[in-house]
């Protein structure tokens, strides 16, 4: 096992986003994306933004997804905590009242504090395999 993956949940809240909050092109999270992984998933990342959103908070970026009667926010790279309370107020002001969202982040994110700050709860956790492991 390489890391574990923790699953988060809260309702929205339905209001209007944070004041300078920008909405982007979701191009920006798919380069992101790249970088991170070291390979693009552009195709598949397409497919996830169909009606969702792009949020920015500093250098941070996350996709919002729409695909049914939940809304998904991933992936999302981060950059600094503080990029992260934006990225996460922006996701939870833009999802109406009473639909759930649900984030999957890696253990090592060392985000647990600030998803319980935001409102999120924790719903469980899965291994992370390495390859050929």
């Amino acid at each position: 096992m390489i890391d574990g993956v923790d699953r988060w949940a809260r309702e929205g809240e339905g209001v209007s986003l944070p004041l300078g909050t920008p909405i982007i092109d979701h191009e920006v999270v798919i380069a992101a994306d790249a970088r991170a992984w070291g390979e693009s998933r552009a195709r598949l990342l397409r497919h996830l933004a169909v009606n969702g959103e792009v949020y920015s908070g500093g250098a941070s970026v996350a996709l919002l997804q729409a695909p049914g009667p939940m809304r998904v926010l991933g992936p999302w790279i981060k950059d600094t905590q503080d990029d992260v309370a934006a990225v996460l107020s922006a996701a939870v002001a833009a999802t109406s009242a009473g639909t759930e969202i649900v984030t999957d982040v890696p253990r090592s994110a060392g985000l647990d504090t600030r998803l319980q700050r935001a409102g999120f709860r924790w719903q469980g956790d899965n291994a992370l395999m390495a390859p050929g492991a």
